[in-house]
């Protein structure tokens, strides 16, 4: 899953939302009152940890109760790894228009 586009990862597991985006943005959302949730770094072994459990469609987030510093580093990890970036680069121009208004 990471590092793979993400248009093809959602055609072949048939999913709107990327599983690694539905699992962390879940967890993390009963978190969002966890100061500097996204800029603090989660621990760089429980990042990796938690990578490879994703890959392998296991969710087991007993470890990360106490650290939602490393689940948020995880998804973080996730969109810098995608090829192409959310704002799509064929839709570039649109987003810049878009801004403008």
């Amino acid at each position: 899953m990471f590092g793979t586009c993400l248009e093809e990862h959602l055609r072949v597991t048939e999913r709107e939302v990327a599983f690694v985006i539905e699992a962390c943005v879940g967890w993390l959302l009963f978190n969002l009152n966890e100061e500097g949730l996204f800029r603090i770094n989660g621990s760089a072994s429980k990042v990796k940890k938690l990578k490879s459990a994703l890959n392998a469609n296991i969710i087991d987030y007993a470890e990360y109760v106490r650290d939602p510093h490393s689940v948020a580093g995880c998804l973080k990890s996730y969109l810098r790894e995608l090829p192409e970036p959310l704002l799509t680069f064929q839709m570039y121009p649109a987003w810049i228009n878009a801004a403008k208004y």
